[in-house]
């Protein structure tokens, strides 16, 4: 009563041949132990339920297991997700650029002349990690300064030859870069030739990249001891409102932070103050209130030495944390 029984189709019979070449591939096994020494397993008892007294007791049947067709009985497996091989990259020449603008090379390049080309095209010094090697292909040192032009473009991402190809990946922040990016490219012969993937940033990370950068220059400044913004701050909060509109629907903690001059519980509020005053900026600036909370968090937060000027100086700030609803 407790055995789940499954009834399958049979299997096809192999043909002859096949089964004639499985027999002889199959190693002989010598030494089994007889059949009788496997000691028999007893049947399990099915277990009555009880009959009240207005139910006559049913006659002993035999249970018949009807024949069921095994799509009925067998879970069909889902078919499996298709797997992506990624190819690894042997970049011969490559330039990395991440977040923060900085592009790093490595690798070899044709001549001495390509090392202040592609300092030109990355607008750097020249680069001290690439060597003069041989074995490029003959449109190197246009399509090397080309593409790291069109990555400089880019808010990250990476260019290279990898073999005989060249490759850019990386991402925009908005379509007109990435077409600026792509047309770059256009120039060159062989630019058909090129893997080219480009996309855009998502409007949050785009938003998170720029405030944090301008928080970074710490251009929001008040007036001693107090909340009211310094005209000098105007052109920052002007920015600020710009760069949130990429995260319309993003929230905006703005988060005052002081050095630790006074009481504690007076730059705890004086922290309070000056957020609130930003916020209040920024929504005369067009960014949704909704959007906006201010946080003060006073001395508790120190970025930098509260026993130097300069310290004090980047102590005071406001800072930012923009996260997706």
């Amino acid at each position: 009563a407790n055995w789940q029984l499954t009834l399958l189709a049979p299997l096809t019979p192999p043909a002859p041949a096949a089964a004639a070449a499985a027999v002889a591939a199959t190693p002989e096994i010598k030494d089994l132990p007889p059949v009788e020494s496997v000691a028999p397993v007893a049947p399990v008892a099915a277990t009555e339920t009880p009959l009240t007294a207005d139910e006559p007791k049913p006659e002993e049947t035999t249970t018949e297991v009807a024949s069921v067709p095994v799509e009925a009985t067998l879970p069909v497996a889902a078919p499996a997700e298709p797997t992506v091989a990624v190819v690894p990259r042997n970049f011969v020449f490559d330039v990395k650029k991440s977040t923060d603008g900085q592009l790093v090379f490595a690798g070899t390049v044709a001549a001495e002349a390509d090392l202040s080309a592609l300092a030109t095209a990355a607008g750097t010094e020249p680069p001290a990690t690439l060597v003069v090697g041989v074995g490029l292909p003959p449109d190197f040192s246009d399509s090397a300064a080309v593409g790291t032009r069109a990555l400089a473009m880019l808010t990250d991402g990476e260019f290279g030859l990898d073999g005989q190809t060249w490759v850019l990946t990386g991402r925009a922040e908005t379509d007109a870069v990435r077409q600026s990016a792509i047309n770059e490219l256009a120039a060159l012969p062989a630019a058909k030739d090129w893997e080219v993937d480009v996309s855009l940033l998502p409007g949050l990370e785009v938003c998170q990249n720029k405030v944090t950068a301008l928080a970074a220059r710490n251009d929001i400044r008040f007036e001693s001891g107090g909340a009211k913004l310094l005209k000098e701050s105007l052109a920052a909060l002007d920015e600020l409102a710009t760069d949130l509109a990429a995260c319309k629907e993003a929230t905006v903690n703005v988060e005052g932070h002081t050095d630790a001059d006074g009481e504690a519980d007076a730059n705890l509020a004086l922290s309070v103050a000056r957020a609130e005053a930003v916020v209040d900026a920024l929504i005369l600036r067009g960014v949704a209130p909704e959007r906006l909370y201010a946080v003060g968090y006073g001395e508790s937060l120190p970025i930098a030495s509260n026993e130097t000027r300069a310290g004090k100086q980047a102590n005071r700030r406001i800072a930012f944390s923009i996260t997706d609803n």
